[in-house]
Order: structure tokens, then C-alpha cells, then sequence
């Protein structure tokens, strides 16, 4: 793993070097789409994997408790499942919803 991301890392220091990080961010970006240009199954695959992670109940319970320990309440063990039970009713709650209106 290290040795795949070494070149990787190499290119973005000398990028930072060079040009700071405007310079940075363009030439990430860029390197991007020629990693979409050259693969782009795998980028849709990782998009959707993306998309999944980040719309679910684990990712969401997980923000809401770093907001809310952020803002001194803590949840605990006993807490964060009652929570995590919660967002996963809530969210099957707008799947279920969403599978109706396309049947209807």
C-alpha cells in the first residue's frame, strides 16, 4: 500500500512545492480525470460506494454524535445504539416511502 501511494505523494509534494495549494488542488483534480478518463467502471463503482457509505444509518449516527460531543453531550454505548436504532427506522422509514411512490 505504501509503495503504490508513494508516487502518488511525491507528485503532490512537489506540486505543494511549486506552486502552494492552488496549484495542489488543480493538478489533484487533474490527475483525477485521467484516472476517470483511464477507469472509468471504477469510478462509478467508487462513486456508488461513496454514495452509500455517506447515506448510511452507521455514517449518519456517527456525524450526529461528533456534533453533539462537539457540543459537550455525550452519548455512550447505551446512547449511540438507541440512536443508531432510530436512524435506521427513520431511514427505512423514507425507503419504504420511496418504494411506494414508485408503485404508485
Amino acid at each position: 500500500m505504501r509503495k503504490a501511494l508513494a508516487p502518488v505523494l511525491g507528485f503532490a509534494l512537489l506540486l505543494l512545492m511549486a506552486g502552494g495549494f492552488p496549484l495542489l488542488f488543480k493538478g489533484m483534480g487533474e490527475l483525477g480525470e485521467v484516472l476517470i478518463g483511464f477507469f472509468p467502471l471504477f469510478f462509478e463503482v467508487a462513486k456508488k460506494s461513496l454514495e452509500d457509505y455517506l447515506t448510511s444509518a452507521y455514517f449518519i449516527t456517527g456525524v450526529i454524535m461528533a456534533i453533539a460531543s462537539a457540543c459537550g453531550i455525550w452519548f455512550g454505548v447505551k446512547g449511540g445504539k438507541i440512536l443508531f436504532l432510530v436512524v435506521s427506522i427513520v431511514l427505512e422509514i423514507i425507503s419504504l416511502a420511496s418504494i411506494g411512490m414508485n408503485i404508485l
